[in-house]
């Protein structure tokens, strides 16, 4: 009965570093890459990309531009509202889509310079950061909700 009393005083075990982390991205994402990157591509476009380059880079762009705010949104919502599925989904998209495409944008893009390759890198570093702290958060609130199931496994029951 101690246990359960004392375990019911309010902790928080969000990610107030996750939280940090997604907004800065969010904005970086906003206002930073995907103005650069459209602003590259069209530059490229002028000066002469073939039409394999141009559908490739094109379809990474808008890949990564569809799944970044449904990601995002995983996320803060995962951190805030201590959803394992949230933070799940998060971590899928985050390995399936926005690593894959950062990578293979700077792997193969064509003609690249400083400025592309500056902003991949920091969208790379941003997912890989995000990642990291995902994992910690989700392993944090999976041991939180299995001492939960077991503080309170025999209460309620007639």
């Amino acid at each position: 009965m101690r246990l359960a009393v004392h375990h019911e005083m309010q902790t928080m075990s969000s990610s107030t570093l996750l939280s940090v982390l997604v907004q800065m991205n969010f904005w970086f994402s906003t206002f930073i890459f995907v103005i650069i990157m459209w602003a590259v591509y069209a530059e490229k476009l002028s000066q002469g990309m073939s039409d394999l380059d141009r559908v490739w880079y094109g379809a990474i762009l808008g890949i990564w531009m569809l799944t970044e705010a449904p990601r995002l949104h995983l996320a803060q919502k995962g951190n805030s509202t201590h959803s394992v599925a949230h933070l799940l989904g998060f971590l899928v998209l985050t390995f399936v889509t926005h690593l894959t495409c950062m990578i293979v944008l700077n792997l193969q893009v064509p003609k690249k310079h400083s400025l592309d390759y500056a902003v991949s890198v920091m969208q790379l570093f941003f997912g890989v950061c995000e990642a990291v702290v995902a994992i910690a958060t989700l392993r944090r609130i999976i041991r939180r909700n299995t001492v939960d199931f077991y503080v309170h496994l025999g209460q309620g029951v007639a």
